[in-house]
C-alpha cells in the first residue's frame, strides 16, 4: 500500500486541520501530522484539576473564523453534518482593572450606550466609532478571505471613496494614536488598545490603527463566539470531518 501524499500539514491546529479537507476536494491525498498528543494543539479543552470541570487552554473564543465560507457557507459541513454548534452571550469582552473596577463591551452597543449615561460620559465619541467601522467592516470582511491584491492597486482603489480613504488612514496609523485623538478616559483606552495586543501586536506600531475601529466593533456582527461544550469542539469537527 502506498503512503505517498500530495499535501502535508504539520500540526494539528485548527488551521492544520482545516488543511486536509479541503486539499482533497480536487482528489489529493493528504495527511495531517502534529506533536501534541490527542490532536490537541492550543484549541483544547482539557480536565486541568477536578474531573468533570474543563478548562480552554489557550482558544476560548472563536471571532474571525465567523465571517470565513467554512462557516458561512458550511463548505465542509461542520455545522450541518460533524456536530459543531456555536451560542453567544450579551458581553463579548470584560476587563478587570486593579482599583476593581470592571469595563464591559456589549454585543448590543446601542442599548448599553443607552443605558449608561457614565458610558456616554467616558466615550463620547463611541457613535462616531461605531459609524466608521460600519463603513470599514464590510471592506476588511471581504479581505481576509481572498487573496490579497497588490497595496497600489489596494490605495488606488481605496482613494476613491470616504471608507477607502479611512480604510488606509488607520492601515497607516497606530492603534494608540487612533485612541488618544478619540478618548480621553485612560481606562476607555486601555480596554480598547488591549484588543490590539490579542493580536500580539504592539499598540504604537503603525498599522495597527485599523483594529482600533475593527475589533470593538466586529462583536456585534459576529455574533456566535463560543463553541458549544466548549472549544475542543472545533477540533472535534474537523477531526470528525478528515475521518468521514
Amino acid at each position: 500500500m502506498s503512503t505517498a501524499v500530495d499535501v502535508v500539514a504539520m500540526g494539528a491546529a485548527t488551521m492544520g486541520l482545516v488543511a486536509p479537507p479541503i486539499s482533497r476536494k480536487p482528489a489529493r491525498k493528504s495527511s495531517c501530522s502534529s506533536a501534541s498528543p490527542g490532536r490537541v494543539a492550543a484549541v483544547a479543552t482539557l480536565e486541568l484539576n477536578t474531573p468533570g470541570y474543563w478548562h480552554d487552554l489557550h482558544s476560548s473564543v472563536h471571532i474571525m473564523i465567523q465571517g470565513n465560507p467554512m462557516l458561512t457557507q458550511d463548505e465542509l459541513g461542520l455545522l450541518s453534518k460533524f456536530g459543531l454548534k456555536y451560542t453567544t452571550t450579551p458581553t463579548s469582552v470584560r476587563e478587570h482593572l486593579d482599583d476593581q473596577t470592571t469595563i464591559i463591551t456589549y454585543k448590543d452597543l446601542d442599548k448599553a450606550w443607552n443605558r449608561s449615561p457614565r458610558s456616554r460620559r467616558a466615550m463620547p465619541n463611541l457613535p462616531q466609532v461605531r459609524r466608521q467601522s460600519a463603513r470599514m467592516l464590510p471592506m476588511f470582511i471581504s479581505g481576509l478571505y481572498s487573496p490579497p491584491i497588490p497595496l497600489g492597486a489596494l490605495s488606488a482603489c481605496s482613494t476613491r471613496a470616504r471608507k477607502g480613504r479611512e480604510l488606509l488612514d488607520a492601515m497607516q496609523r497606530s492603534a494608540l494614536d487612533i485612541a488618544n485623538g478619540l478618548f480621553e478616559n485612560e481606562k476607555i483606552k486601555i480596554h480598547l488598545v488591549k484588543l490590539i495586543t490579542e493580536n500580539i501586536q504592539m499598540p504604537d506600531e503603525l498599522g495597527t490603527g485599523l483594529g482600533m475601529y475593527l475589533m470593538p466593533g466586529i462583536h456585534p456582527h459576529l455574533r456566535r463566539l463560543a463553541a458549544r461544550w466548549r472549544q475542543r469542539k472545533l477540533t472535534e469537527s474537523l477531526v470528525r470531518c478528515i475521518e468521514h
